[in-house]
C-alpha cells in the first residue's frame, strides 16, 4: 500500500480527525486513485518536496532537494528560546509537526518514535534527537506539550511559537500553513497538517530522508543507526 505520507504529499493534508477505520478506508481509495495518476507530479505543491525513489541501502524515501532544518527561533517546553539548527547540531534529528489534541496520527507517530529510540543501542540513541513542533500554538503551551510528550519519552524536545513563527517553519519545509477545521459550537477544532517525519543528518543539517507515518520500526532503526554511524554519503 502507498504510505500515508506519500498520499498526504500527493493529495494534500488528510484530516487526522477521521476514525482509524475510515482513515484507512480513505487511504485505500486514494491508493487506487494513484494508479490512475501516473502522469501527475506533486513537485512544487504546498504539501512538500518531490519524492524520489528510495536510495540504495536506505529504507526511507529521499526528498529532492534535501530539506534544510527550519531556522525560525521557537520556544521550548521550559519557555526558553530554541534554535533548531544550533541546538541539534552534530546530532541526527527526527522532526515531526503535529498537535497534542490530534486523536490518532500524532500520538501513534510519537509512540512509534519513542519505541524506536528506546530500542536503539545506547551508543546510537545518545546521538539522536526527536523534535516535535506544534501546529496548534493556541492550545499547545510549553506545559501542555511537555506533559503530552512525557507519555512517549521525557527526552523528546517540544517546541512552540507564535502562529506566524509556526507558519514560517511549515513554509520552510515546503508545507501549507496549518489550518483549523471542524470548529464546533464549543469552539473545538482539529488541525490539518502533514504526517511526515524528517531525518536530518548530523553533519550538514539537511533531511536526506523522510518517512510516512506508517513506516515500520525496523526501517526507522535501520536508517537511524546508519545515519549515526556513517552519516549521509558525501557529508
Amino acid at each position: 500500500m502507498v504510505g500515508y505520507g506519500r498520499l498526504e504529499r500527493f493529495f494534500g493534508p488528510i484530516r487526522a480527525r477521521l476514525p482509524l477505520t475510515q482513515a484507512w478506508a480513505a487511504i485505500a481509495l486514494l491508493s487506487i486513485a494513484l494508479l490512475f495518476a501516473t502522469s501527475c507530479s506533486s513537485g512544487g505543491s504546498a504539501a512538500g518536496p518531490t519524492d524520489a525513489p528510495t536510495v540504495a541501502g536506505w529504507r526511507g524515501p529521499q526528498p529532492l532537494p534535501p530539506v534544510k532544518k527550519p531556522d525560525t527561533m521557537l520556544t521550548d517546553t521550559s519557555g526558553k528560546p530554541f534554535s533548531l539548527p544550533a541546538q541539534t547540531k552534530g546530532e541526527v534529528t527526527l522532526l515531526y509537526l503535529g498537535y497534542t489534541h490530534c486523536p490518532d496520527i500524532c500520538p501513534a507517530v510519537m509512540a512509534e518514535l519513542g519505541h524506536v529510540v528506546q530500542s536503539l543501542p545506547a551508543g546510537v540513541a545518545g546521538h539522536v534527537r526527536v523534535v516535535f513542533i506544534t501546529t496548534d500554538p493556541d492550545r499547545d503551551s510549553p506545559a501542555v506539550i511537555r506533559k503530552w510528550l512525557d507519555t512517549f519519552s521525557t527526552q523528546f524536545i517540544g517546541l512552540t511559537g507564535t502562529t506566524t513563527e509556526v507558519a514560517s517553519v511549515t513554509h520552510s519545509l515546503g508545507l501549507a500553513t496549518p489550518t483549523k477545521d471542524y470548529i464546533d459550537e464549543h469552539g473545538d477544532y482539529d488541525i490539518e497538517h502533514s504526517a511526515v517525519i524528517w531525518a536530518f543528518d548530523a553533519q550538514d543539517n539537511l533531511a536526506h530522508l523522510e518517512y510516512p507515518a506508517d513506516t515500520s520500526a525496523a526501517d526507522f532503526e535501520h536508517d537511524i543507526t546508519r545515519l549515526v554511524q556513517r552519516g549521509w554519503p558525501g557529508t
